[in-house]
């Protein structure tokens, strides 16, 4: 039964994601979306065994990696395409941060409350420390690799496109 809600989760998640404007070209999206996938698997694989705070129950393993992986590298696409089509502010960049961080914690909750995982005291803490590292790392990641594209031609800068 897990199984069926975390796929279904995924794939609505996916629909939503691929039916909305972004505000990221084609070859961000892949590259930001190879660095998710990989973040998160060395996660699965760091944190897969038993840890003081998070223990994947051995049958849901698999639901454990759908989840971690592809969902979570749909989240953080999604909120890193609304900061990068917003006017640069402040707020907008605390409320995608907060809705990244708010989405996450959904997403292992959810995870909780199907007992695919057994959180212990403090996974909170952990948790979020490092989704909050992940989202810094991959807005890094975005702003280099953009002038990347821009010094290359593939990508024209913001100021020299018609307003």
């Amino acid at each position: 039964m897990p199984e069926i809600i975390i796929v279904t989760l995924t794939l609505l998640l996916a629909t939503y994601y691929f039916s909305i404007q972004k505000h990221i070209n084609a070859l961000e999206q892949i590259y930001i979306a190879l660095i998710c996938s990989f973040i998160f698997s060395c996660y699965i694989s760091i944190f897969s065994d038993d840890l003081h705070w998070m223990k994947v129950n051995k049958h849901h393993h698999n639901v454990f990696k759908v989840v971690e992986i592809i969902d979570k590298t749909l989240v953080a696409l999604l909120f890193i395409s609304f900061l990068a089509g917003k006017a640069k502010s402040t707020s907008n960049f605390i409320w995608s941060f907060l809705g990244y961080l708010s989405v996450l914690n959904m997403l292992d909750g959810m995870t909780f409350f199907l007992q695919v995982v057994s959180f212990k005291k403090g996974w909170i803490i952990w948790a979020n420390l490092l989704h909050a590292a992940t989202f810094f790392f991959l807005l890094y990641v975005k702003k280099k690799y953009r002038q990347v594209l821009i010094k290359e031609g593939v990508v024209k800068h913001e100021s020299t496109t018609p307003t």
